[in-house]
């Protein structure tokens, strides 16, 4: 078993490219997931490749630091559900 322990929000960045509609459906799967697991959007760009019909889109979602925080520090983590109060143990 390791000895490193997370005491940060995680983040999870993405680079893609495609056509707009593609870029759009993407972005929209994305903000469902970051939603659904309680991250938020940290860094988003959207830029069209030159003169191509290619756009390259740059997302970096990351832990709701509301969410976030360290109990017992070094011992383990917990993340607070706002929704529901309740508390979930992440493995240390």
């Amino acid at each position: 078993m390791s000895d490193y322990k997370i005491t940060k929000p995680q983040k999870i960045r993405f680079n893609v490219c495609g056509g707009a509609s593609n870029i759009n459906e993407v972005y929209d799967l994305l903000m469902t997931y970051a939603r659904s697991k309680g991250y938020e959007v940290t860094f988003y760009k959207n830029k069209q490749r030159g003169k191509t019909p290619l756009f390259d889109l740059k997302l970096e979602i990351c832990e709701d630091s509301k969410r976030f925080e360290v109990i017992d520090k070094g011992t383990h983590i917990i993340t607070k559900d706002n929704m529901t109060s309740d508390y979930h143990s992440r493995p240390s």
